[in-house]
């Protein structure tokens, strides 16, 4: 019988090698795509939204979280295609602990900046009359965010470094790893994670149903309305049978008496507008201009909080698995064999989605963003190079 499946200390190039082509090179497959398309994906963004063309908050937010995307795909990403390629041999202690800071400042940072627009959405859809964040408050806030992000990340420095790995499989082979030489480290570490990101969700649930229900509420107003303004049948009816009434009486009504009326509704609505466009001498927006501003705030607000629903759906199956295997290692065992070496190996990374979704979300949701792609690759079409370009190839 051959020893194929043996490995001893000396092997663990070797077999590490076989992990990799067994069940690494589908992940790391899967990595490189998130890589290419999340650089690509939030560079269209930064250019659509970039720092010269930040108006609003809204902007603000989504170009300080393309950034935070940015980032992530550039230095997290290489970094796990690395590591999957050399997961029992890896020996670059500085690089395990400055990446794996990276990792989690930008977690943190991520959801930070997503319970910010919770609470700045809610301002705005909920309490539209009272005093906003202005735009140099939300960019102070954005940065105290991602300092905080670092500042609790910092640990992270000391306690991640190059730890022995051992891997049984038909004898015990002796590897390295980057990880965590503290397991109580890890256990308050993890804890201390899952504590915030419960507080932050908690925000971001409330803050968000409060505007849900705003939303609905306006909905409801904005059909009842459009019902009211309908003459109801009866009415119609009314005004068919005093026609005809008038013309068997050989009454037909008079222009003046038309124009009268005409003349005095419109007089009652103009006064209506000036007494709300200009109250103790200000002058304040019409109500159809708060209403068309509100209705730009709840579309801009179902876009945001679109994209913290996705990021909390991409962060999830991290916090669960990581619940079960504090807390019953054998269960956690049994999923991981269930979904297979490659398997769990995504599904733990699945957070990397996070930093490719929002452009797309953009697309389907923000049409501000679609016009700007649209006249970015118009502007590039019809640049002289790309003219030049065809007519070479005509």
């Amino acid at each position: 019988m051959m020893n194929s499946s043996i490995y001893f200390d000396t092997d663990v190039a070797e077999y590490e090698l076989q992990q990799f082509l067994e069940n690494g090179q589908i992940v790391v497959a899967y990595l490189s795509i998130l890589l290419i398309v999340g650089i690509v994906g939030n560079i269209h963004v930064l250019t659509v939204y970039g720092p010269l063309k930040m108006k609003s908050n809204y902007q603000i937010f989504i170009v300080i979280l393309a950034v935070n995307d940015l980032l992530a795909c550039i230095f997290c990403l290489p970094f796990e295609v690395v590591y999957i390629r050399y997961k029992y041999t890896y020996e670059n202690a500085g690089a395990c602990k400055l990446f794996r800071f990276f990792y989690y400042s930008f977690i943190l940072s991520s959801g930070l900046l997503l319970t910010l627009t919770a609470v700045e959405r809610y301002r705005r859809v909920y309490t539209p009359f009272k005093e906003q964040l202005t735009k140099r408050t939300v960019l102070i806030a954005c940065g105290v965010v991602s300092g905080m992000s670092f500042l609790l990340s910092l640990p992270v420095l000391i306690f991640y470094d190059i730890v022995p790995k051992e891997i049984i499989e038909n004898h015990t082979v002796n590897g390295t790893k980057c990880g965590v030489w503290s397991d109580t480290f890890k256990s308050v570490h993890f804890s201390l994670l899952l504590l915030v990101s419960t507080v932050i969700l908690l925000i971001i649930i409330v803050a968000y149903s409060m505007i849900a229900k705003v939303i609905c509420r306006q909905r409801r107003y904005v059909r009842r309305t459009s019902l009211s303004s309908r003459p109801s049948i009866s009415e119609r009816k009314t005004e068919v049978s005093m026609i005809q009434d008038n013309q068997v009486k050989g009454e037909i009504p008079s222009s003046d008496s038309v124009e009268s009326s005409t003349s005095k509704s419109n007089s009652l609505h103009l006064s209506a507008r000036l007494s709300l466009s200009n109250v103790n001498g200000v002058k304040k927006k019409p109500a159809s201009m708060r209403f068309k501003n509100n209705t730009v705030a709840i579309r801009n607000t179902i876009t945001l909080m679109t994209v913290t629903i996705v990021s909390y759906l991409g962060i999830l199956p991290i916090i669960i698995l990581g619940i079960i295997k504090m807390s019953d290692g054998k269960s956690y065992d049994k999923i991981e064999e269930a979904l297979g070496t490659a398997g769990s190996n995504i599904l733990i990374r699945g957070y990397f989605i996070n930093n490719i979704v929002n452009p797309f979300v953009y697309i389907f949701t923000d049409k501000q963003f679609r016009d700007g792609l649209r006249n970015i690759y118009r502007a590039i079409w019809a640049s002289p190079y790309m003219q030049a370009s065809w007519l070479v190839y005509i």
